[in-house]
This record gives C-alpha cells, sequence and structure tokens, in this order.
C-alpha cells in the first residue's frame, strides 16, 4: 500500500514540474491556448508512468469484478452523443493538428488521471479499509492534484473552482469503478 502513495508522490513531483516548467521555462502558462501541446510530453510521461506502474501491480490492485452487466445500460445515454459528434465530424471535419493534439492531451490525461486515482489509488485502498472511505479519499487526492495548477499560471480563484468540480467528479468516477470495476467507463467519462 505504501509503494501506491510514494507512486503518487512522484506522479506529484512530474506534474507539478511540468506545470513550472511550461511556465516559467517554455512560457506557456495553464490557461495559454497551446498549453496542451506544450505539456504533451509530461502528460505522455504521466500515462506511461500509470500504465507501467498499473501493470506492474495489476494483481494487488485488481478488484473483483461484479455479476452483473447492468453497467453497460449506463452507457445508453451517451449513444445520442455519440451519433451527433459524428454527424458534426463528418459535416465539418478536416485533419489538423488543431484537431489531434487535444484528442491525444485529452486521452493521455484521462488514461494517467483514471488510471492512478481510481485505478491505483481507489482501487489499491479499497482493498484494505471501506470502499466509502476508499472513495472519498481518492477524490480528495484527485482534487488536491489540481492545486498544482498554481504552478501554471492559475488564477487561484479558478483553481479554488477547479478544486471544488474535481472533488465532485472524483467521486462520481470513483462511484462508476466501484459499481463497474472496469476503468473504461471513468476514461470515457473523464
Amino acid at each position: 500500500m505504501r509503494k501506491h502513495y510514494l507512486f503518487l508522490s512522484i506522479y506529484f513531483l512530474v506534474m507539478g514540474a511540468g506545470l513550472f516548467i511550461c511556465r516559467q521555462f517554455l512560457r506557456t502558462p495553464y490557461d495559454s491556448p497551446h498549453f496542451g501541446q506544450t505539456f504533451l510530453p509530461f502528460t505522455l510521461l504521466l500515462a506511461v508512468m500509470v500504465v507501467v506502474y498499473g501493470y506492474r501491480y495489476r494483481t494487488s490492485l485488481k478488484m473483483q469484478q461484479p455479476d452483473r452487466t447492468t453497467y453497460l445500460y449506463g452507457l445508453l445515454p451517451l449513444f445520442p452523443l455519440a451519433v451527433l459528434a459524428v454527424i458534426a465530424a463528418i459535416a465539418d471535419f478536416s485533419w489538423s493538428t488543431l484537431f489531434l493534439i487535444p484528442l491525444i492531451d485529452a486521452l493521455l490525461v484521462s488514461i494517467a488521471e483514471e488510471g492512478l486515482f481510481r485505478g491505483i489509488i481507489l482501487g489499491g485502498t479499497a482493498r484494505h479499509i471501506k470502499p466509502l472511505y476508499a472513495l472519498l479519499l481518492s477524490s480528495l487526492l484527485f482534487s488536491a492534484l489540481h492545486l498544482l495548477n498554481l504552478l501554471g499560471g492559475l488564477a487561484p480563484a479558478e483553481v479554488t473552482s477547479q478544486l471544488l468540480s474535481t472533488f465532485m467528479m472524483g467521486l462520481f468516477l470513483g462511484a462508476v469503478y466501484l459499481y463497474t470495476r472496469n476503468l473504461y467507463l471513468p476514461v470515457i467519462f473523464h
């Protein structure tokens, strides 16, 4: 269990260093339109770190699968949104870095953050304490991660807003993970 929290600390350090480097040395603050592109190497590093760590400790993180498949019905509300997204993409789509960079960034962020906070922290902690307490702890840590955005140049008022919204989102995504025992749904929702 201790190794998971050590890994979390390393993740925070890499994230903080990336935000600081982007703002101070690369002159790209968090609220810049080019931040995702500038921060992409750090996002890739964080995603690779989480995937490798999660794979390495998969047996100690894996939660027992539920006997139900009813969670698939939770995807039904996403179907109309997916159809609308496809229609919009067909009607006004062009391959460009303006399209690909944010898509790659969003995918890597969701893999890194969901893998860490739902898969490693929530999954690993829920094996040792009550799932509700593990959910609250993982949501609190997920929210705390966003304090690092101060290093990226985000205003304290905006970070405060992020703290509340990411805590609530952490509760939702964690509940989805606890219910389904699959990370793919939190990754999709993220």
